[in-house]
């Protein structure tokens, strides 16, 4: 027998623990939860990210269309020789 969560109209926050009404203004959109929602509240998320970035950096390249597509380009062809590279070895 399957076993089905009952849906609310409100759903607690996994960190903050504030119980808020499930919907978009709150919560996050996540296709693979049974709710749809993700388990942070949207505050929590962002709090989270700004912390995250501060640590670690944002490290996204503000390239232009051009040179995206050549440094696509350029990783394809190399994932390409690699590939070629270990069949010819025998490597699995």
């Amino acid at each position: 027998m399957r076993h089905y969560k009952r849906i609310t109209t409100h759903k607690r926050c996994s960190l903050c623990n504030e119980l808020l009404e499930r919907n978009s203004d709150n919560f996050w959109r996540n296709k693979k939860s049974y709710d749809g929602y993700q388990t942070r509240c949207k505050r929590c998320a962002h709090e989270y990210q700004v912390k995250y970035i501060q640590m670690h950096g944002y490290k996204k390249p503000n390239l232009s269309s051009d040179e995206r597509a050549k440094r696509n380009k350029e990783r394809r062809e190399k994932r390409h020789s690699n590939l070629i590279n270990k069949i010819k070895s025998g490597v699995p």
